[in-house]
Formats: C-alpha cells, sequence, structure tokens
C-alpha cells in the first residue's frame, strides 16, 4: 500500500498526540471540563478534517490573550511538514 494511503488511515488527532510527544509536550487524553478551559494558555481542536485548528476564544471569551499559541503553531506545521514529506514519498520519481 502507497504510504499516502497510510498515512490517511490514521485519525489525524492521533497523529497530531504523536508529533506532541515527539516534540517534548506533555500529552493527557481526558475529559476536560468548561472551567478548566478559562485558565487555558492555549487551545486548538484536532481531526482527520480539521488537522490542527487553532481556537482563541470559547463561548465569546478569549483563549488566554487571544492570540494562536505557540504549541498549535508548532503543532500545525509539523502537521503540514508531514503531510509534505508523505505525499513526496508517495509521488513517482
Amino acid at each position: 500500500m502507497p504510504p499516502l494511503l497510510l498515512f490517511a488511515r490514521r485519525h489525524g488527532s492521533e497523529y497530531v498526540l504523536e508529533l506532541a510527544r515527539e516534540a517534548g509536550y506533555a500529552v493527557e487524553e481526558r475529559p476536560i471540563r468548561l472551567e478548566e478551559l478559562a485558565h487555558a494558555d492555549e487551545a486548538f481542536f484536532t481531526g482527520t478534517t480539521t488537522e490542527v485548528l487553532p481556537t482563541v476564544a470559547i463561548d465569546g471569551r478569549p483563549v488566554a490573550d487571544g492570540r494562536v499559541g505557540p504549541v498549535a503553531g508548532a503543532l500545525f506545521h509539523a502537521f503540514l511538514d508531514g503531510v509534505e514529506d508523505v505525499a513526496a514519498a508517495a509521488l513517482p520519481g
């Protein structure tokens, strides 16, 4: 099976968690309470179609300073780099 198809079979969120661990971020998967978000330094959604989607406000309230955080930015770029690497490996020539 070509590498691109293998990549597509992985869930985007699983890949982002892997990238986060590789980058040295502490990763914890658990349900969170809405109250916890009031104290978040940053927030983002992740999934197969959203890749890494920074979230700057929740329920009309800014997350931290209301800007994209450095972790979300780093993971977004790492995700894109990974997709490009897999696509390049799958292309002939």
